[in-house]
């Protein structure tokens, strides 16, 4: 249900008003409160202002300013040759496409089915009537109080089939012959007030005609012109949209590669005025353009009739219709569109809007589809008063609300929200830095505001203290972000050794041999690489022959002093360990016969002096630990 009284809305606002003669609820300024721009991320919050019983609100339908995808639907039945335009129509719960095909002058008629999404269902040939040829161009279908027809052009001649009260019946057919028109392109009708209205641009004289039905579609039309010296050259297709209360059109040249406005005010029956549209960013072999009111916005694309390159042009009004236009590529459908001709009107089905294309070059049907988006938080909610929605991502988002859906009172109303971006920035991943240093913390330049942690406003900021710290900047767009950051400070640390060498022995502290007892430093990189300091204490006593270590060794395999370790006799309980420069632990034995060959982790260690700190008792002094502690050379 959702979806029918959705499309039938959209059919009332875009198609032909009235044309259809369905119940068709009206889209109103909106009657909740919302923010026309938030920034990233934050909340919407809404506030609903209107009385009802039911309240359905959907914060992410598809939108026309979306990149849509395509499909080709191909040609069924094989039966266009040349196609020109196409317009699609929902009868009741079913969709219907005509297409005119100008190799053999006939109407070809496709059955979607209950929707647009998938493939079409069946395909008849209605045939030429007898009175269409190869200038066979528009098709507009419509509806006058249960009662279908199809307008058909080709040459001089406008064809009405009339169907009955449904598409799917033979049509009889009336044609109406008028010497004022040559090569007529595209027809469309609208109905204003009582009065069925109706335009066809003919491409050989540059003209726009007029149709007048009077109150019923059934009745014979009068052709007048809509107007002398309009700006056309050579149009083609074109679409109509009021706005404001004043009617719009907007018409495709063939010749120039323009785009004409014509301003009718308040009645399609006043004589236009008329400008080309300022050039456009992307050169046109324009043929047809259709038009989209989607919610506070009105969107528009114009099929490119090139062989090669930019087949479909999207139009941006962000001022209304009468104000500049913005153009960009489509060039998602590049793939599936083939010197595409006429577009369909773009319809809205539940969520999604899709707009069908003809394909003169290659005769085939495309659809494109213009998906839901998925990046408001909920999508969708039921109730009078929704919670806050975040929107993850940038853009232009339509909210709807549809109040009593399926009454008699029911109300439709849409608000368009621009989604601005967050500042992207990044303070870099936690770090460490040494005592005594300065980290600098930078988010970037470009922002219009730095607020960090400690209070202050510049853009970079000295760290000295370990801690968490924060910046909130703000971008041109008044738009916030955050990022925080943890910094960790290595202090410096005096690690001290306590060592005694014999009298007249040496141990290498800060940077030489030293033989004297005092203190000596040295300055050591740690895996932080910030400096520490180890302190010896060095002392010395007159000792007994009892023990004895070398100061170097050579661990070149040739059976000499190929390993450290200590001559000694009378001695138990023995340890030995061996430290590099840095203090790494390389070695331990507790055997006087194991000495170090070198090696650390089974690879060689570079020629160095290496520290070694040894344990053991004597057996002339049992219980009594004592320790020896010095530096080698290990040479290669």
């Amino acid at each position: 249900m959702k979806n029918l009284l959705f499309l039938l809305l959209f059919l009332c606002q875009v198609f032909i008003g009235n044309l259809h003669g369905q119940r068709c609820s009206t889209v109103h300024s909106p009657a909740f409160i919302a923010p026309d721009t938030v920034c990233q991320g934050s909340e919407v919050m809404l506030t609903n202002t209107t009385a009802g019983s039911t309240f359905y609100w959907n914060f992410c339908t598809g939108n026309t300013t979306y990149v849509p995808t395509g499909v080709n639907l191909g040609d069924p039945g094989g039966y266009m040759q040349s196609p020109y335009y196409i317009n699609t129509v929902k009868d009741g719960d079913l969709f219907y496409s005509f297409a005119s095909t100008s190799s053999s002058g006939e109407i070809i008629r496709f059955f979607h089915g209950l929707d647009l999404t998938g493939y079409i269902d069946s395909v008849t040939n209605l045939g030429s009537f007898g009175v269409l040829n190869s200038n066979i161009r528009g098709v507009c279908a419509g509806n006058d109080n249960g009662h279908w027809y199809l307008f058909v052009v080709s040459g001089s001649t406008v064809l009405r089939l009339d169907f009955g009260n449904s598409l799917m019946n033979n049509p009889v057919s009336e044609p109406f012959v008028f010497p004022e028109l040559f090569i007529s392109e595209k027809i469309m009708i609208r109905k204003e007030g009582n009065e069925w209205i109706g335009f066809i641009t003919d491409s050989q004289t540059s003209k726009l005609m007029r149709l007048r039905f009077g109150n019923t579609l059934a009745n014979t039309p009068q052709i007048e012109s809509a107007g002398l010296f309009l700006p056309l050259s050579s149009p083609c297709g074109f679409d109509m949209k009021q706005e404001n209360g004043d009617w719009y059109m907007f018409v495709c040249n063939r010749s120039n590669s323009s785009i004409s406005r014509l301003d009718f005010g308040g009645s399609l029956l006043n004589t236009p005025a008329g400008v080309y549209l300022p050039s456009l960013s992307y050169p046109l072999s324009n043929i047809d353009i259709s038009l989209t009111q989607d919610c506070e916005r009105t969107n528009g694309y114009v099929t490119n009739w090139v062989v090669a390159g930019v087949f479909m042009v999207h139009l941006q009004f962000d001022q209304g219709l009468a104000g500049p236009v913005t153009d960009s590529p489509v060039g998602a459908t590049s793939a599936i569109l083939n010197q595409p001709y006429g577009l369909s009107e773009i319809f809205r089905e539940g969520d999604s809007l899709f707009l069908l294309a003809i394909n003169n070059g290659s005769s085939m049907i495309s659809r494109m589809t213009f998906p839901v988006c998925s990046d408001a938080s909920i999508a969708t909610w039921e109730g009078p008063d929704p919670p806050p929605v975040v929107y993850n991502n940038p853009g232009n988002y339509n909210i709807i609300l549809r109040v009593d859906e399926g009454t008699a009172n029911e109300q439709v109303f849409c608000q368009n929200i621009v989604v601005l971006p967050k500042p992207i920035f990044t303070l870099g991943s936690n770090r460490t830095m040494c005592d005594h240093d300065t980290a600098w913390l930078d988010p970037g330049e470009g922002f219009t505001s730095y607020l960090w942690s400690t209070g202050d406003t510049t853009r970079m900021l000295p760290v000295i203290q370990p801690g968490i710290y924060w910046v909130e900047v703000a971008n041109s767009w008044v738009c916030k972000g955050r990022d925080s950051v943890l910094v960790t400070v290595n202090e410096t640390f005096i690690d001290v050794v306590d060592t005694t060498i014999c009298y007249g022995g040496r141990y290498w502290a800060q940077g030489s041999w030293q033989m004297e007892a005092g203190s000596y430093f040295d300055t050591l990189i740690t895996i932080h690489d910030c400096d520490s300091v180890l302190q010896t204490n060095l002392m010395t006593e007159i000792c007994t022959l009892r023990f004895w270590l070398p100061t170097a060794f050579t661990p070149n395999g040739d059976g000499l002093n190929d390993t450290f370790h200590p001559v000694a006799q009378n001695i138990h309980e023995y340890r030995l360990i061996i430290y590099d420069r840095w203090g790494q632990q390389l070695f331990v034995s507790t055997s006087i016969e194991a000495g170090w060959d070198g090696t650390f982790k089974g690879e060689p260690c570079e020629s160095d002096i290496y520290s070694y700190i040894v344990f053991f008792q004597s057996y002339d002094n049992p219980g009594e630990t004592e320790k020896r502690a010095g530096t080698m050379m290990l040479i290669r």
